[in-house]
């Protein structure tokens, strides 16, 4: 997109109205900054929680002898501590041909932007580690480590499907699109939201995205715009034309939002099939949406509801 850093500050803005740090609902963003480790620390590192007696549920090593020393009478005292605990995120942006349309407030690829531009502040203030990662269908773009919101969003907006650009990611045969971007993912457990219309899921995506589940947090976003849900009741006849293929057919409007309803509608039945299947929590999000609807949404796909 020609005005992306013009469209910048506008993506930010609504990213942060759309903050999510400070939620206690979803287990994945329990806590602010800091969460629960698995197991309790009885180091010198880490937050005091608490100063209590040792009994043998406790470990002898996590006897604080200094301070147990200064007891009278003598008791043995064990400092509770917790650790930080960072988890590691993975943003997926699909940024193929089908992301740059947008009949109403802006461009599917826009709306993405702006969703892993809020993943991304929310992961940030938790101190987690962030991956970024754009592809279209034939190539990976630019994998961005611990880069900011604004880098992110841009990295999105900037991407240009089929560029020259791209050539020095070409994905291999088998590994492209979305498919060839979840093998770039990280070796660790992470989050995993995956932002797409999902338009043109192919079998290998399909097979990536179930392996993905298995291992990491996957969480989709169906992006779409509501041209792609169904046109307006009006006389007359429009031209539909096909982004992928150029192929153009006039109809009438009523003849266009049967067509455009009776496509989602299988669209739709597809994917929540294989969502529910894959165990992958999933939100549709449209362009146009007000900011409570949008972070309702994405607190729902947080707490892992589809």
């Amino acid at each position: 997109m020609n005005n992306s850093r013009l469209k910048l500050q506008e993506v930010m803005q609504r990213a942060a109205l759309l903050d999510l740090s400070d939620l206690a609902e979803t287990d994945l963003l329990r806590g602010i900054g800091m969460r629960d480790s698995p197991s309790r620390s009885y180091s010198a590192l880490g937050q005091m929680e608490s100063i209590v007696e040792w009994t043998p549920d406790y470990p002898y090593s996590a006897i604080n002898w200094g301070l147990s020393s200064q007891t009278s009478p003598r008791k043995k005292l064990v400092i509770k501590r917790r650790r930080l605990l960072k988890r590691d995120w993975c943003i997926i942006v699909d940024s193929g041909p089908t992301m740059n349309f947008g009949t109403e407030h802006d461009f599917k690829k826009v709306v993405a932007s702006q969703l892993s531009a809020t993943m991304a502040l929310t992961a940030e203030k938790k101190k987690d580690r962030i991956k970024h990662i754009v592809y279209d269908s034939v190539s990976t773009g630019i994998i961005l480590e611990d880069a900011t919101a604004e880098e992110m969003i841009l990295s999105v907006l900037q991407h240009s499907p089929y560029s020259a650009m791209n050539d020095m990611f070409q994905s291999s045969p088998n590994q492209v699109g979305l498919a060839g971007a979840l093998c770039q993912g990280p070796d660790n457990a992470s989050i995993m939201p995956v932002i797409s219309d999902f338009l043109n899921l192919t079998e290998a995506d399909r097979k990536a995205l179930l392996s993905a589940s298995r291992y990491h947090k996957v969480l989709a976003c169906v992006v779409e715009d509501p041209r792609e849900v169904g046109f307006p009741s009006q006389s007359g006849q429009l031209t539909i034309r096909d982004i992928l293929t150029g192929n153009e057919r006039t109809m009438t409007f009523a003849e266009a939002n049967a067509l455009i309803s009776k496509d989602r509608d299988e669209r739709l039945l597809a994917l929540n099939a294989f969502f529910r299947s894959a165990h992958i929590p999933y939100q549709i999000f449209q362009s146009g949406e007000t900011v409570p609807v949008t972070r309702s949404k994405l607190v729902k796909l947080l707490r892992g509801h589809a």
